[in-house]
C-alpha cells in the first residue's frame, strides 16, 4: 500500500512517503518473494492512480529497474534529509516534471516521509507554473500537513521564485 500518497494537482503531481518495499529494493536480486510481491502491488497502485513518472529524493533511491521495466519514467535526485535541494536539482526536477506531464505521465515524488524534500520540490513546481511562493507552500501544506519542514526548504522555494523572476526580467 502506498504510504502518505496525496495529489497536489490532480493527475499532474503527487507526493508520497518512501514505498514500503523501497527499503529493500537496493538489493532487489536478493530480495525475498514477499518484498518482490510488495513492489508489484505498489507498481499496480501507482498505475491505478495514473502515475507515469517517479522522482526519488532520498539519498539512496529505490531501485529504478522495476519501475522503468513497468513503463515509468524515473529520476533520482539525492537530497539529504531535512535539507533543501540545490538550485540545479530544482531545475532538473522542474524540467523532468513538465516534460513528464506534457507526455501524459503524471509525477509522484517521494522522500522518506513525503513531507520535507517532496513538499519543497512540489512547491517549486507550482512556482514554475506561476504560483507565488507563499501560496505554493500553503497549497502543499493544505494537501500534506507538516510539509516543507525547515526554513532552508522554505528559503529554497523563495530563491527559486526570485530566480524565475530575474530570468523573466531579462527577457
Amino acid at each position: 500500500m502506498l504510504s502518505n500518497f496525496y495529489w497536489v494537482l490532480e493527475n499532474e503531481i503527487a507526493g508520497m512517503a518512501l514505498p514500503t518495499a523501497g527499503r529493500a529494493f537496493h538489493f532487489l536480486d536478493n530480495a525475498d518473494l514477499a518484498v518482490k510481491e510488495e513492489l508489484e502491488r505498489e507498481i499496480q497502485e501507482l498505475t491505478l492512480h495514473g502515475i507515469g513518472s517517479v522522482v526519488s529524493l532520498t539519498e539512496s533511491p529505490i531501485a529504478a529497474k522495476p519501475l522503468i521495466d513497468a513503463g515509468f519514467r524515473f529520476l533520482h535526485l539525492p537530497i539529504p534529509d531535512m535539507t533543501a535541494p540545490t538550485p540545479s536539482q530544482i531545475e532538473e526536477f522542474v524540467h523532468f516534471a513538465h516534460t513528464s506531464v506534457a507526455e501524459g505521465k503524471p509525477v509522484v515524488l517521494h522522500c522518506l516521509a513525503g513531507a520535507g524534500r517532496t513538499g519543497t520540490m512540489i512547491a517549486c513546481y507550482l512556482v514554475s507554473k506561476g504560483e507565488p511562493p507563499l501560496r505554493a507552500i500553503q497549497t502543499v501544506r493544505n494537501k500534506r500537513p507538516g510539509a516543507i519542514e525547515t526554513r532552508w526548504q522554505e528559503d529554497a522555494i523563495f530563491e527559486y521564485a526570485a530566480l524565475l523572476q530575474e530570468r523573466q526580467n531579462l527577457t
